[in-house]
């Protein structure tokens, strides 16, 4: 289950485009906008930082896995 902290059986899925400062994911498929601004300049690039906490305890230990889709638009 993907939730906003962890628990037992409860993931926390968070992305950011800073160092330190984290946006959580709400649900499952769902999309979040991690930044409504592209930087100009030489280099035009985003750093994306993903982090996936696991849960503080299971009762399931089936291996898992999961798939993140980024999407990148002009606006």
């Amino acid at each position: 289950t993907l939730g906003t902290s962890i628990g037992s059986d409860i993931f926390k899925h968070e992305v950011s485009t800073t160092t330190g400062s984290y946006m959580t994911f709400q649900a499952t498929d769902t999309y979040l906008t991690a930044s409504s601004s592209w930087p100009t300049g030489a280099a035009n690039t985003q750093a994306l930082n993903f982090r996936f906490t696991t849960p503080s305890a299971s009762t399931d230990f089936v291996s898992k896995s999961i798939t993140i889709t980024v999407q990148a638009a002009t606006p």
